[in-house]
């Protein structure tokens, strides 16, 4: 519906917000790592959060590093 989609919307804002602020992309990281060490599967929707508070913060090559990296978390672009 209208407003679960608007909910998304706003959670995915206030996501890459705090990515954006304090190494929270480093913390993220740290996370996406400590998931497929421990065998849960990352998707492209989490790429898709980090490659966003990349953007907003203006850093291109971290993004396309990231983007690179989705292979090793055997994730695929779907966008």
């Amino acid at each position: 519906s209208r407003r679960e989609r608007l909910r998304s919307r706003e959670s995915f804002g206030l996501v890459i917000d705090m990515l954006s602020e304090d190494n929270g992309c480093d913390l993220y990281w740290q996370t996406l790592e400590e998931l497929k060490s421990g065998g849960i599967s990352v998707d492209s929707y989490c790429f898709c959060v980090l490659l966003s508070a990349y953007a907003k913060m203006g850093m291109r090559e971290k993004a396309i590093e990231s983007f690179s990296r989705m292979k090793e978390f055997d994730c695929r672009p779907d966008v």
